[in-house]
């Protein structure tokens, strides 16, 4: 079968101060057709008296070598400095052009301008993937000190003058082939991080996708709550209204029970005021920014505000455990809301139908961290779900009832700010949410 890949072009940079070494390189690492016939004759003298041993070409005769780069890894591209200076300046502009080197012979000694060393170290400091191989016929420089400048590298190899041809062709045809699989990996991973910043994104916007279905689940099943919340302080508003309407149109203000209306009309809508905060910090997009602090008390007051007239409509006995001082937590307000929130919602789910129920939220500190604890009277969760419930999708509920993210998504909040949920059994249900402080 004949092969359709096409050869492969490699960019070779020679750099010696000799021309004369230019010149051999190109002769025993090019390809012509005199080559290839010097070569097919060598070979049908051999075949005609016996040699069996393989024609091996002088560099000064540079005859044809079957182990050429035509015959392997496609054709190789020159390109010749006689300093490092220049060598250097070739790189870059090979840079520019995205005509990249894959392979360098570099000359050790080279006045009156940088050795061996210094332009390689020149070399890949704006170019590290390109493959180096020192030419010396002398011992300037020990291993020990190559190593220390150069580092321990797998992108180097030593050559001896004078060249053996065979050795030069093979070196030349791994080291470029060793480079081209280099770019190919590289551009691979390239295209993965790509993949997986993709992904990341995608799972990102899923999870803000899902955090707004969860809160409006809470929205809905606080909404005849919130209403009968919003509708107490607003019949004190119209009966203190009529009141002061009254006395106005009689004519028979009383000074005192008149201010008493206007306190009682002013606290009334503060609660209303109060109510609806709460339920616009709930509904809106989480911080951006990880660079947050929350008051713990003020977050968690709010959405116990939300839950209360739903707790109330099942005769929950909400309690509220809260220490005079709380340091500020490493997270967003609403975050923080969004936490109490599902959790209140979980144990009013889980209390419901349980006499004489109790929910219990408690809000304490160590050295490092605050703790929000939310306690319930309801059953237990069974043993052989409990590793489930942080799951995506996993819900206990009636159909129609939840869809099983609440928990999933409060433990993502909870990851991203470096803190952790832990549940707790004994002697009643309960989660403990762990959350660093400023």
């Amino acid at each position: 079968m004949i092969s359709t890949i096409l050869p492969v072009t490699h960019r070779i940079l020679i750099v010696d101060d000799n021309e004369n070494i230019h010149a051999d390189f190109k002769k025993i690492l090019g390809f012509s057709e005199d080559h290839e016939t010097n070569y097919k004759l060598n070979r049908l003298e051999s075949d005609l008296f016996g040699d069996d041993s393989e024609p091996l070409a002088e560099v000064n005769n540079a005859e044809f070598v079957p182990f050429g780069p035509q015959t392997t890894q496609g054709q190789y591209e020159f390109e010749f400095a006689q300093q490092g200076q220049i060598a250097l300046k070739l790189v870059e502009e090979s840079l520019k052009t995205q005509k990249h080197f894959s392979l360098a012979f570099v000359d050790m000694r080279m006045p009156p301008g940088w050795d061996g060393l210094e332009t390689i170290q020149r070399i890949w400091a704006v170019a590290p993937d390109i493959e180096v191989v020192i030419c010396t016929a002398f011992a300037d420089h020990s291993l020990s000190e190559i190593r220390s400048r150069l580092g321990r590298t797998d992108r180097l190899l030593f050559l001896r003058k004078p060249f053996d041809v065979v050795s030069v062709q093979q070196i030349a045809a791994a080291m470029t082939r060793k480079n081209e699989l280099f770019r190919e990996n590289l551009d691979h991973v390239l295209k993965l991080e790509s993949q997986v910043q993709e992904k990341v994104e995608e799972l990102e916007r899923e999870r803000a996708l899902n955090w707004n279905r969860v809160k409006m689940g809470y929205l809905g099943n606080m909404a005849g709550g919130v209403a009968h919340e919003i509708k107490n302080p607003l019949t004190i508003i119209q009966g203190h209204s009529d009141r002061m309407l009254g006395m106005i149109r009689q004519k028979n203000m009383d000074p005192h029970e008149f201010l008493t209306s206007i306190s009682k009309i002013e606290t009334s809508t503060n609660r209303i005021v109060n109510i609806i905060d709460s339920m616009m910090n709930l509904a809106k997009p989480d911080e951006a920014t990880t660079d947050v602090l929350c008051d713990l008390k003020i977050a968690a007051q709010m959405s116990i505000d939300l839950c209360s007239e739903w707790a109330k409509s099942f005769s929950i006995d909400l309690r509220i455990d809260f220490p005079n001082t709380l340091p500020l937590a490493k997270c967003a307000p609403t975050e923080a809301q969004q936490i109490v929130s599902n959790l209140l919602s979980n144990a009013i789910d889980a209390t419901r139908e349980v006499k004489n129920s109790w929910i219990t939220i408690r809000l304490s500190q160590s050295a490092s961290s605050v703790f929000i604890c939310v306690e319930n009277s309801g059953p237990a969760i069974p043993e052989t779900i409990v590793d489930k419930i942080f799951d995506p999708f996993f819900s206990t509920k009636q159909l129609g009832q939840g869809i099983g993210l609440g928990l999933s998504v409060l433990k993502s909040i909870v990851d991203l700010r470096g803190g952790k949920v832990r549940l707790n059994q004994v002697p009643h249900t309960s989660f403990l949410v762990e959350l660093p402080i400023k």
